[in-house]
């Protein structure tokens, strides 16, 4: 969140008298979450009050895109525009077919022909041109002093804007020689500084050149030097931690690195920083891998401490395949505070799933182990779950029963208590208990629990709890038709999963959205909206709930915009996921809305009648639930 907080600031200093142009270099370099402030604020208006520039490498233009707006993508200089370059800067007298080697050997990249020229004029010949780029920038290398480039390979391995004092320590030399140093570093175009402080090579391919230049023990003996040197620094020193655990890492101790991406996890963790705790994972993992058994509890504490935030970004995929293996290594190990957080971990999985008498037996394991303990912590994570399930086959009385006791629980000094959860557990659990009100007559009752979840999580300024709350909210919006206000209170938490990720949660808002705005006469918004989540694949990084709730939604924006037959068959598939999951309210609630759609075309036809009494066969299966949803209509 570092280039948020820093783009925020000067933002809101900046005056509103006129537009403003924020010029963001190096999108390819920016976090996920400060590209999540940035898609929220890109402009959408003809003439918006903020712009915003963005220039970055090939890899960075999916974020691009991502910004709205137009995106130029560069293409290689044209033969003739690279011909009239090289001409400028390659030597006066060089030959001809020279220059077309070079314009050639180039290939339309100015940085390219730029150090191929650079060759030329070192070349005693003049016409000497090394086999590739990387070749001419070790020649350019090899003519520096050996303190230079003693220098310049220390900063290949800092990073691409290093303090200057930072330097120093590395490479071991006093300030006013490093200060000759680098500028015999300018003098053959290595290095620009930024700012009085920093300095930094002209482009990365010049860092990752000389970085390969490096012999092994040399690069170990610099990772050594930067690791006890940040080390020395302050504590809130910006990415101190990942910095550390790369040069643990680069110094060959992966165990001091692991122990440094658990921090930065944790730190990110704190944060809300979720996308960036999913780059952190990945690296964690690929380091107790290569420690094997020594990490093997490691492994189970960082997969339980990320797995909610990894569900929550959708990565699914990914955390199905490591849950397995830490059920079976925490009882292993005899862990039972392990066991029960696990079994928290595969009761969200199966909710998530639909697979909810699994998650049952799961979190009542868990809750068991839990109350053993006297963990709280691990009673709440379970008993949470256990009511989501319960909610999903249609207990409706047991689930809100389960979620009142955490009320119970969480009150006095626990009202604030995090215990590392994803989200707020007070303000969690009051929203889920306004979504399951939803599915019965007190929809007053539904708002005032969605209401003072999203106090709480806005006052602790936690973006997944307001999201949670503010899909609450929605919902209970659309049931009683108030569908303005649902749709401002989604957006917002729309707004909020795009800045952080969040994208298991983006199905099932969108869902919620189209609805509204087709009851609004605002269709064609919301079949664009559902399509747009169809489109970047979000409904594959979600559950089967989500699924149901974004296609039941697109279905009735495309209907309510004329096409009723294809809104049909969307619907059809919205219900066969209900019924696979077998999950009584989805199937009710897509059953009513589908005899509304069929009667509205045909008010003689016969499978409206069938599916308005199946829908009521599916209210008689759950507990507590309301006879009808007519206020739906």
């Amino acid at each position: 969140m570092q280039v948020a907080r820093a783009f925020l600031r000067v933002l809101l200093g900046a005056p509103r008298s006129r537009p403003l142009l924020a010029i963001v270099e190096d999108l390819h370099l920016v976090d996920p979450e400060s590209l999540g402030v940035l898609r929220l604020l890109a402009p959408e208006e003809a003439e918006p009050a903020l712009s915003i520039v963005g220039t970055g490498r090939p890899e960075a233009l999916d974020d691009a895109r991502d910004l709205g707006g137009a995106v130029l993508e560069l293409p290689p200089l044209a033969p003739s525009d690279m011909r009239a370059l090289a001409q400028r800067i390659c030597p006066a007298g060089t030959p001809d077919e020279v220059l077309e080697r070079v314009v050639a050997r180039a290939d339309g990249v100015a940085f390219v022909l730029e150090e191929l020229a650079r060759s030329v004029a070192a070349s005693a010949a003049g016409v000497d041109l090394p086999p590739s780029v990387e070749s001419a920038i070790h020649a350019r290398l090899g003519q520096l002093s050996r303190p230079a480039k003693e220098v310049a390979e220390a900063l290949s391995l800092l990073g691409e804007q290093v303090e200057l004092d930072l330097l120093r320590d590395v490479a071991g030399v006093e300030a006013h020689r490093l200060a000759r140093l680098l500028s015999e570093l300018e003098r053959f175009a290595f290095v620009r500084t930024h700012g009085r402080r920093r300095t930094g090579f002209r482009h990365h391919i010049l860092a990752e050149a000389c970085a390969n230049t490096i012999p092994r023990q040399r690069r170990a003996a610099l990772h050594r030097a930067a690791l006890a040197a940040l080390e020395a620094r302050p504590r809130d020193l910006p990415g101190r931690r990942l910095r550390l655990a790369t040069h643990a890492e680069g110094a060959g101790d992966d165990a001091r690195a692991l122990s440094y991406l658990w921090e930065a996890a944790a730190q990110a963790r704190g944060t809300s920083a979720a996308a960036s705790l999913n780059l952190i994972f990945d690296r964690a993992v690929a380091l107790i891998d290569r420690l094997g058994a020594a990490a093997a509890k490691t492994y189970v504490d960082f997969v339980l401490m990320a797995f909610p935030s990894m569900l929550l970004l959708g990565e699914f995929a990914k955390m199905r395949t490591h849950l397995p293996k830490v059920m079976a290594l925490a009882r292993a190990q005899q862990r039972p505070d392990k066991v029960s957080n696990s079994l928290s971990q595969l009761g969200m999985l199966c909710w998530f799933e639909g697979r909810y008498e699994e998650g049952r037996a799961a979190t009542e394991e868990g809750r068991r182990i839990a109350r053993e303990l006297d963990l709280p912590a691990l009673v709440y994570s379970n008993q949470l779950m256990l009511a989501n399930v319960l909610h999903g086959m249609g207990r409706l009385d047991e689930a809100l029963a389960e979620l009142a006791g955490l009320q119970a629980l969480l009150g006095g000094e626990l009202a604030a208590t995090r215990w590392g959860a994803p989200a707020i557990p007070l303000s969690t659990t009051l929203s889920f208990v306004g979504w399951i009100k939803a599915d019965t007559e007190d929809l007053e009752g539904a708002l005032d629990h969605a209401r003072r979840g999203l106090e709480i999580a806005r006052g602790q300024r936690d973006p997944y709890a307001e999201i949670m709350a503010r899909n609450a909210l929605g919902r209970a919006f659309l049931q009683m038709g108030r569908h303005e206000e649902a749709v401002r209170c989604l957006q917002v938490a729309w707004d909020l999963a795009e800045t952080h990720g969040y994208d298991a949660t983006k199905a099932n808002l969108a869902g919620h959205m189209a609805s509204a705005l087709a009851r609004l006469g605002r269709a064609e918004e919301g079949a664009a909206l559902a399509e747009g989540c169809l489109a970047r694949r979000l409904h594959l990084r979600t559950g089967r709930m989500e699924n149901v709730l974004l296609l039941a939604g697109y279905a009735e924006a495309v209907a309510r915009g004329g096409d009723v037959a294809r809104g049909l068959a969307l619907l059809d598939e919205a219900l066969a996921i209900a019924s696979a999951i077998d999950n009584p309210a989805l199937l009710a609630n897509g059953l009513e809305l589908r005899a509304r759609l069929r009667a509205g075309r045909d008010p003689n036809d016969p499978r409206a009648a069938a599916d308005r009494a199946a829908a009521a066969g599916q209210r008689r299966r759950i507990v507590g639930a309301k006879a009808t949803l007519a206020d739906l209509a």
